[in-house]
């Protein structure tokens, strides 16, 4: 096998785990496990948040970070939806890119049954530049991570939205 051959293949194995962490992350926040998901990211991971770019440096940061906005309010129930995964490989030994998030809130219908139980309100879109690096195993954890808002609701049906989020009051 030539080198091109070998280099291409660690490159798609690589963005692979890259892709399934990123699946992961969105599985596990929309379980309410936010330390699990917060375990995919290096302990000197950097994620600077969708709310005035503000830098967050480190597992234990990001992790209250993540829990205030995840149980913002009672009972708060997420599904994450990412889309259009975009990673390459660095010189570095990285892989770079970005992906978008849909990010559904699922609101109880008082009285609602079955399907009808909760209702899917779109929150809003994201866009994350990210940055993975493997650590000494092997995985492909975040290493970076950059949130930004590309469109969002004013609120939510139920009239409540997520605290810590760049939402203005409407009226």
């Amino acid at each position: 096998m030539s080198a091109s051959l070998q280099t291409e293949i660690a490159e798609l194995v690589a963005a692979r785990a890259c892709e399934q962490a990123i699946i992961a992350f969105c599985d596990l926040m929309d379980a309410g496990a936010v330390a699990e998901a917060v375990a995919l990211h290096h302990p000197d991971a950097v994620m600077f948040d969708a709310v005035g770019d503000a830098r967050i440096e480190g597992t234990e940061a990001i992790q209250a970070r993540l829990e205030r906005v995840r149980f913002s309010y009672p009972n708060r129930r997420t599904l994450h939806v990412p889309s259009n995964i975009r990673l390459a490989m660095t010189d570095e030994g990285s892989m770079a890119g970005g992906y978008i998030v849909a990010l559904y809130d699922l609101v109880e219908v008082k009285g609602g049954r079955g399907i009808g139980a909760r209702s899917t309100e779109l929150l809003g879109f994201a866009h994350e530049d990210v940055v993975f690096s493997p650590d000494a195993e092997g995985r492909w954890l975040y290493a970076t991570r950059r949130v930004r808002f590309l469109a969002g609701a004013k609120r939510l049906p139920i009239g409540v939205l997520p605290s810590g989020l760049p939402f203005e009051e409407s009226d």
